[in-house]
């Protein structure tokens, strides 16, 4: 499932847009700063460290590289997806992208 959804096809049919992510940046610093006119209120501010690019082989990192990321959800324990459910998955996913 996971090769045709990063096939050239796949991203032409989705008409995918350039790539505008960003990669992610440690929050370095945040601060208060008081809102002018608006006594008692305040905005965040916050500095961030260097970028931190992600491996394209995950979500994050498919995202960046213009993919669309899905992410099997369980339980919280390692289990992957019977064939019957994944094949179930795919038929929606054709449908709802026009395959």
């Amino acid at each position: 499932m996971t090769s045709s959804l990063h096939s050239t096809t796949a991203q032409q049919r989705l008409s995918v847009p350039p790539r505008t992510t960003r990669p992610p940046r440690a929050l370095t610093e945040a601060h208060l700063e008081p809102k002018a006119g608006h006594e008692g209120s305040f905005r965040v501010v916050m500095s961030y460290g260097a970028p931190n690019p992600l491996p394209a082989h995950l979500d994050g990192g498919a995202v960046m590289d213009g993919y669309v990321s899905l992410s099997w959800l369980s339980r919280l324990v390692d289990q992957r997806p019977d064939a019957a459910a994944a094949a179930l998955v795919e038929v929606g996913l054709d449908n709802l992208l026009g395959r």
